[in-house]
């Protein structure tokens, strides 16, 4: 009988990480915030965990691609909800947030302008105006906000 051989996993490039999970954000930014109102952990328990219970044991090269790329696409979801939402958002059994401030709501919600005219925040895209503004600042200028 042939024995399995111990592999030990060998770190991942940091900065390769980064540059996934970037890439994948640069995908995101067209996205809606509302896209990014529900329970993303849970979400990845539910469909992704029990979709990877087949390969996360797997040493498969593809399986283990596929589990490091859900891995990154949850960590960036995280990341977008704590840029809009200032925090990462769980739901109770009904599926509703449970975990904002009372009285507080993201601004996708909001139905007046600040002078109280009716005004439609529904399709806002906060992550590409985020986008576009630091990409038309000078490197330096960005360099700025990291010191």
């Amino acid at each position: 009988m042939k024995e399995d051989k111990v592999v030990y996993v060998q770190t991942k490039n940091y900065l390769r990480v980064v540059k996934d999970m970037n890439s994948l954000m640069d995908k995101m930014v067209n996205l809606e915030d509302r896209h990014f109102w529900k329970d993303k952990l849970k979400e990845y328990e539910e469909e992704g965990v029990s979709k990877e219970k087949i390969f996360s044991r797997s040493t498969d090269i593809r399986d283990k691609k596929q589990i490091y790329n859900e891995d990154v696409k949850l960590i960036t979801n995280l990341m977008a909800q704590l840029t809009l939402f200032g925090r990462i958002l769980r739901t109770n059994k009904e599926g509703v947030v449970d975990n904002y401030p009372k009285l507080h709501f993201p601004m996708w919600m909001r139905m007046t302008s600040p002078k109280g005219r009716e005004m439609d925040y529904y399709n806002l895209k906060q992550l590409k105006s985020m986008s576009e503004y630091l990409s038309s600042l000078p490197k330096e200028k960005i360099e700025e906000f990291f010191e």
